[in-house]
């Protein structure tokens, strides 16, 4: 059984390097997998590239996933739905086909909508641990990473990705893997929700009949106020975010 984590990809690849040497030294040889949730943007894009480099060449073991969204930020609603749907493709992909016994979900990345959103909906989908990470020093972290930029955006001109890496690993391990005295790995706690509690919403959002299954007034109400259904005296209705939200589930 192994170990994954998926991670939100901003503009910052370092936190999706710093947590793999974190979880290598954690989980030893079980941790295997590596899945980044990116968008369009270049500087994005040269990210995962200048990240797959660095895993080749640090971390063989570790095979890295790109999960990438049509759009470059995650800037609506929709943008927010959108990622989550693929955070749950993620997930599902990492523990049903690959067998992944725990997985991390590293919202030190992206947006910080879009980090509740993956941590709230995490927990529901099987996420084992929720990891974030801190920079003591993010001032100078910040000043690194963009001294390097132009070097980091050579990347999206690039095939030969690891021997570009290899030419200037120097500086790129010094973005990617800072002294680890430097760094909080902070662990969110991960609340299992009741998977019967789970099956029932799924039933409800579906379209639940009350003359097949008892549902208290307070839990009706509950996903009213949610915007996730709606009802009358025979049954449920899922509104256009509960069917949203029922493709995420299901």
């Amino acid at each position: 059984m192994s170990v994954s984590m998926i991670a939100l990809l901003g503009h910052s690849p370092p936190v999706v390097t710093e947590a793999v040497q974190y979880l290598s030294n954690l989980e030893g040889r079980a941790f295997r997998d590596v899945v980044v949730l990116s968008t369009s943007d270049d500087f994005v894009r040269a990210g995962v590239k200048l990240i797959e480099a660095s895993l080749q060449v640090n971390y063989p073991r570790v095979r890295l996933h790109d999960i990438m969204m049509e759009n470059e930020d995650v800037l609506t609603d929709e943008d927010n739905l959108s990622m989550m749907e693929r955070l749950a493709e993620a997930i599902r992909r990492e523990r049903d086909d690959y067998g992944a016994r725990k997985i991390y979900l590293n919202v030190s990345g992206g947006r910080k909508i879009a980090s509740i959103s993956a941590s709230l909906f995490g927990s529901l989908l099987g996420v084992t641990n929720i990891l974030h990470i801190v920079n003591r020093d993010v001032h100078t972290f910040n000043e690194n990473l963009e001294r390097a930029r132009s070097e980091i955006e050579e990347f999206l001109n690039r095939d030969d990705i690891v021997e570009y890496y290899q030419s200037r690993k120097g500086l790129f391990d010094r973005i990617l893997y800072p002294p680890p005295e430097t760094l909080y790995f902070l662990n969110i706690p991960v609340i299992p929700y009741p998977p019967d509690s789970l099956e029932r919403l799924v039933r409800m959002l579906r379209g639940l009949y009350f003359e097949e299954e008892f549902v208290p007034d307070f839990v009706l109400e509950r996903y009213k106020e949610a915007g996730l259904i709606v009802y009358d005296r025979i049954r449920t209705y899922p509104t256009e975010l509960g069917e949203r939200i029922l493709r995420i589930l299901r």
